[in-house]
């Protein structure tokens, strides 16, 4: 069955499809720019690490999937490195964290301290709750840890949170 289209029907039959080209492309468009914007949210931060240093932490007390500060329990925690040599793991407030595949640590100067995002461990848990972040890894671009050598040195590897000591934190 031949239908001849006379020259409006074909215009309006090859607009529509154009249209419906464009619409596809500027709905792909939107998804790709919003995935470049989250990834840029994602931000490197740095902490300063002491062993048994003093932390302040925050447990949730119930399993609700609610976020509220009722469900959260504050209290002082301490900053442990419990690895061995070949394969370090870092506990904060019952938060586990375990050298990126990878890393390699690094020796840098004093001076390089200030130009870093630095940031407490409170930080961390406001970064959580504010992402609402289905795993901890994705909070943050990357995450390192920096330690004291002497007056002039730190010590800079990078870590990714991993999970929870006894499902006990945040």
């Amino acid at each position: 069955m031949n239908v001849k289209l006379n020259n409006w029907q074909n215009f309006m039959l090859n607009a529509g499809f154009h249209c419906m080209v464009l619409g596809m492309i500027g709905v792909l468009a939107l998804i790709f720019i919003s995935q470049i914007a989250c990834a840029q949210k994602k931000e490197t931060v740095y902490l300063l690490f002491k062993d048994n240093n003093p932390v302040n932490c925050i447990k949730i007390e119930s399993k609700s999937p609610k976020r509220d500060d009722t469900l959260r329990v504050k209290y002082e925690g301490y900053m442990r490195n419990h690895g061995n040599i070949s394969r370090p793991s870092y506990v904060i407030c019952m938060e586990k964290f375990l050298l990126a595949k990878g890393s390699k640590i690094e020796k840098i100067n004093a001076s390089e301290i200030n130009k870093l995002n630095i940031v407490d461990f409170d930080y961390f848990i406001k970064r959580r709750f504010e992402t609402n972040k289905v795993t901890k890894s994705s909070v943050f671009y990357k995450i390192y840890f920096l330690e004291k050598i002497n007056d002039n040195e730190y010590m800079k590897y990078e870590v990714y949170w991993n999970q929870s000591v006894h499902n006990r934190g945040i």
